[in-house]
């Protein structure tokens, strides 16, 4: 199946109605290969070409006084606001005991909620589905970390007691009459912990089903879909762009989102050079050799304006604001641990939309669609199946090795279509490159352009078109180098300083046992990512598929 028409209609968008089919299927539709099937717009790429809603239709409840009379899905809008009104802290942490009083109301109401749901007319808009994930997805979050901390994320056993009982001493037991709160008692005995009540697990199980996505926090929830435009009139440009939802309402979570949307918005160059390279690289001719090398040429120019905004990042995101006051929101339910003294196993409950337990992971960049269409379009191998350099192939056999592949389930459907077609759709009659040096075997592909450049390494190595190839591909890895300096910068830097209101942690736990030095020592060497990677291998794997893309593997 040629690319020409695989991205030639990339000019389309969404269906002109703005509907959504009846139902989501991971089955691989080749009906048609036209961009309306996969959600890519010429002018926003993989973002909607249009602002996303910024309200759910319908009436204000007044929840703070538990009506639910008659709930419609603008119920959820009006629990977010309160949410953010109080607003909500991790973990339950008050100095101010108001704000600890509304927010343990706040989470009453959620258990009370209805269920409430979307009308057939609205559950076929594409709009008002995206708007309704990201607020159910945001409230989800939202309740689970919100709640008291009884030690549900302590990998360490005796933290996680010391949490509970800790949990249980500051939670008064009764009013003023003398009468024991229940919700308080339950709360702090940890009996809500990893449920997520019905009124929020039921509606988020159906709308994520019907977008193709898992009912947690995502890339789409909070990037692709979670925008606003400061002026409608301007359109869609960088300067114009602000994030709409948030857990700490700061300037550092702002910055981290934001700057992922202007790498998508900038990124639909690449894709508009992706889409011309693949209709050229069936011609097979001179014409066609000197206009790809350029649009190439071009492609490493817009993969190196990716690495600057990407370098921007601490501009306004402080690293410990976002490793201890923002990631934390975005654990999900593999990222609780096992404590058999509380009868607590890892994993969410979706009361009364599930009866197993949640185990996605949390919101990664890893699930965006963009840089994956750059790895399938340059043929970076990240599973590891392929010839290698030196003829030595490597075996799958770490879990890291099919993390981009996994990270594809957290993708709307429609751009997980798109990158199975692009995988997949896309061939040519097989070429065999000139014989290698070393006496390995020649390479064979049938990947539009690595063929093509195989097929010009026969005229020598000085080929443009293989040293333009070659350059996109050492600007992907600058682009990876800089991911790998952002990670180390936000994640494992501030893992190891520990707290900024803890002083000395490090020290006073060197004075420990053995035992606790060596989990600390095990605790720095591995940081995992928010996906649940060992970060920084993961990051230097992926470095290195890439590098093993290129023609001279330099």
């Amino acid at each position: 199946m040629g690319s020409r028409s695989l991205l030639a209609g990339a000019g389309q968008f969404m269906k002109k109605d703005g509907t959504l089919p009846s139902q989501t299927t991971d089955r691989l539709d080749t009906s048609t290969l036209a961009a309306a099937d996969f959600d890519v717009d010429v002018r926003s790429g993989f973002l909607p070409p249009e602002q996303p809603l910024t309200r759910l239709p319908g009436p204000t409840f007044d929840v703070q006084n538990f009506e639910f009379s008659e709930p419609q899905p603008s119920l959820w809008e009006c629990m977010l606001d309160w949410a953010k009104s109080i607003p909500l802290t991790f973990g339950s942490q008050y100095s101010d005991v108001a704000q600890s009083s509304a927010a343990q109301k706040w989470r009453s109401a959620i258990r009370a909620m209805p269920v409430a749901s979307l009308s057939e007319a609205e559950m076929g808009h594409i709009r008002t589905m995206r708007r309704a994930c990201v607020v159910l997805a945001f409230l989800s979050h939202f309740y689970m970390h919100a709640q008291i901390d009884v030690g549900q994320y302590e990998t360490d056993p005796d933290k996680a007691r010391s949490a509970n009982q800790e949990a249980k001493r500051r939670i008064p037991w009764s009013n003023a009459y003398g009468l024991r709160d229940s919700a308080a008692y339950a709360e702090a005995h940890g009996e809500y912990v990893n449920k997520l009540p019905p009124g929020l697990a039921v509606p988020f199980v159906m709308v994520s089903e019907r977008l193709g996505l898992p009912p947690v926090l995502t890339y789409a929830t909070t990037v692709l879909w979670n925008w606003t435009l400061k002026d409608a009139s301007k359109g869609l440009t960088s300067s114009n762009m602000e994030i709409k939802e948030m857990f700490t309402n700061s300037v550092s979570e702002s910055h981290f989102f934001l700057t992922s949307l202007l790498i998508e918005l900038q990124g639909v160059e690449a894709l508009t050079l992706m889409r011309i390279s693949l209709n050229e690289a069936f011609a097979v001719d001179k014409l066609a050799e000197q206009r790809i090398t350029c649009y190439l040429e071009e492609l490493a120019n817009v993969i190196r304006k990716l690495t600057v905004l990407l370098s921007q990042m601490q501009d306004s995101c402080d690293p410990d604001t976002f490793y201890w006051d923002i990631r934390p929101w975005f654990k999900t339910g593999d990222a609780t641990f096992t404590d058999s003294s509380a009868g607590r196993v890892p994993g969410w409950i979706l009361e009364g939309a599930s009866s197993e337990r949640s185990l996605w992971t949390g919101p990664s960049a890893g699930q965006s669609t963009l840089i994956h269409a750059l790895d399938l379009f340059l043929d970076v191998d990240h599973t590891r199946t392929k010839r290698q350099p030196n003829g030595v192939s490597s075996n799958r056999n770490d879990s890291d090795s099919t993390f981009m592949e996994r990270m594809q389930l957290y993708m709307p459907s429609h751009h997980r279509a798109f990158l199975r077609h692009l995988q997949h759709g896309i061939s040519t009659e097989p070429v065999c490159g000139p014989p290698k040096e070393d006496g390995a075997d020649a390479e064979w592909s049938d990947h539009p352009i690595r063929a093509l450049v195989l097929q010009c390494q026969w005229s020598g190595p000085n080929h443009p078109l293989v040293h333009a190839y070659d350059e996109a591909l050492r600007a992907l890895r600058a682009l990876r180098d800089e991911h790998m300096r952002i990670a180390v910068q936000y994640i494992v830097h501030p893992s190891r300083r520990g707290p900024r209101n803890i002083k000395c942690s490090e020290e006073h736990e060197q004075k420990q046992t053995q035992k606790q030095t060596q989990k600390q020592k095990q605790n720095e060497d591995v940081v995992r990512g928010t996906g649940g990677t060992d970060l920084v291998n993961f990051l230097r794997a992926c470095r290195k598929n890439t590098t093993d893309a290129m023609s001279h593997f330099t």
